[in-house]
């Protein structure tokens, strides 16, 4: 990249470039996340659930 480029703000350019990145992998692959979790949950709630009637 041409320094003059970054000279004439190449480097908003690019840092809204970085946060786009950021916000399209928040967006979608944390909520796939938060899908797969709260799926999980409650298996995760019933083994914790027969974990406490164990002890």
């Amino acid at each position: 990249m041409p320094n003059r480029f970054l000279n004439e703000g190449g480097y908003a350019v690019l840092a809204w470039m970085g946060i786009g990145q950021y916000w399209l992998e928040y967006r979608f692959v944390w909520r796939w996340i938060a899908h797969w979790l709260a799926a999980q949950s409650f298996i995760i709630y019933s083994l914790s659930g027969h974990v406490m009637r164990w002890h």
